[in-house]
């Protein structure tokens, strides 16, 4: 029994050094990181809220929006025109696949909607309304629609 007392009071030896040790470590990276001026509190990693009139999120979700109403064949032409944009910039695209694209990016309203977000390109802002208090478990339901427009911009060049 005496031997399992020695080996428990070891055990927490140890873990009392690798708890100092790492208390210190984490201090040093925090004062690394305060010394080199990069935000650690809330208030200074979340961005400031800018105007309605200066963000460029407002138009890039409304242009999004817009098309998510629109019908094309049995479903919206965002999801269209995304799943289009996807089959071009795979690994190898098929020129079904590319005049398809083509045919989708040329109607006037996907030509509007994309002088749209060029125009948002323009604002001198991005701002999301999201929750930094959530911490890890921050929702970002923009970023699908922002990958699947990227994805469009990019095969349309």
């Amino acid at each position: 029994m005496a031997g399992f007392g020695g080996i428990a009071t070891a055990l927490g030896v140890i873990y009392v050094v690798m708890m100092l040790s790492a208390d210190r470590a984490l201090s040093r990276a925090h004062e690394a990181l305060k010394a080199d001026g990069r935000p650690l509190t809330l208030e200074e990693i979340i961005p400031p809220e800018i105007p309605r009139t200066d963000n460029a999120a407002l138009i890039f979700e409304n242009v999004v929006l817009r098309l998510k109403t629109e019908v094309a064949g049995e479903t919206d032409l965002w999801s269209t025109l995304a799943k289009a944009a996807e089959e071009v910039v795979s690994e190898s695209p098929d020129t079904e696949a590319i005049e398809r694209f083509r045919l989708l990016v040329d109607q006037p309203m996907v030509v509007e909607a994309l002088a749209d977000v060029e125009a948002g390109s323009r604002k001198p802002g991005y701002w999301n309304d999201l929750d930094y208090a959530a911490g890890t478990h921050l929702k970002l339901p923009h970023t699908e629609d922002l990958l699947g427009l990227s994805r469009v911009l990019c095969t349309r060049c």
